[in-house]
């Protein structure tokens, strides 16, 4: 196996295409983070509302080169829940087409999450000791 077909065979799992037309259907994708055959030729809007939102960032899109950014969204797609990036943008071949780059970061936005709230947790004990105050956090 070469470099190229390892990589992607070890990484398939943490990004998904999914391509959808500009009213909106969805057209296809490679079902690697979450299996969306059931939805092939409905509604992406309809199972997707967050895209609703994106509607004037596709029509602003005017190049492949051009890209919407979304990143650390929470969100399910299909069964899998997490927290993902999506990067929107024109298909290079066919205009009429949005390309959805969704990036499984589910592992470092929680691990940033938890280092979040460590960290206000000690800033809420270090201004109540310097205020005299004692809680049991």
């Amino acid at each position: 196996m070469n470099l190229k077909a390892l990589k992607c065979t070890l990484t398939s799992s943490l990004a998904q295409i999914i391509l959808i037309d500009r009213e909106g259907t969805l057209l296809g994708s490679c079902h690697s983070v979450a299996d969306l055959r059931k939805i092939e030729g409905l509604s992406a809007y309809a199972h997707f509302p967050l895209l609703i939102g994106m509607q004037q960032a596709f029509e602003e899109l005017k190049t492949p080169s051009e890209k919407a950014q979304l990143p650390m969204v929470e969100f399910s797609l299909g069964e899998r829940k997490g927290f993902f990036d999506f990067e929107f943008s024109i298909h290079p071949e066919n205009p009429d087409q949005i390309i959805w780059l969704i990036k499984d970061r589910t592992d470092v936005y929680t691990l940033l999450q938890q280092i979040q709230q460590e960290r206000n947790l000690l800033l809420i004990e270090k201004e109540d000791l310097k205020n005299g105050r004692q809680f049991d956090r």
